[in-house]
């Protein structure tokens, strides 16, 4: 799909196939989407794209750690998250600990060489 609003238009009729064939789970699930793609967008009239579940769910989820961004623009949301798909930590280790602490984890200590 291209555009939110195709991708409203396929829920709805998705819906009511699931509904005529009894499959309340899959109506569940699909109205849950609906809803999420109509609070997206009610949220950004502007934007017409087919939004994916990540951009979704940061828009309904604003205090999520993965939607944590002062920005109100979903894609920026993506892009400032890592190439594993989770935020980067705020710190790359706690305070007390040290990279030549020996009590450190040698694979955690490696981690945090990788990262900072």
């Amino acid at each position: 799909m291209n555009t939110i609003d195709e991708h409203i238009a396929k829920d709805q009729v998705e819906i009511e196939a699931a509904k005529a064939a009894g499959d309340q789970g899959k109506v569940r699930h699909l109205e849950e989407e609906l809803k999420g793609l109509q609070e997206f967008k009610a949220h950004h009239p502007e934007d017409s794209h087919d939004p994916s579940p990540l951009e979704v769910y940061c828009d309904m989820n604003p205090e999520a750690p993965s939607a944590a961004s002062t920005t109100t623009d979903p894609s920026a949301r993506l892009r400032s998250l890592s190439p594993a798909g989770f935020p980067p930590p705020a710190s790359p280790r706690h305070p007390s600990c040290s990279r030549s602490d020996p009590q450190f984890p040698p694979h955690a200590r490696q981690q945090l060489i990788q990262v900072a």
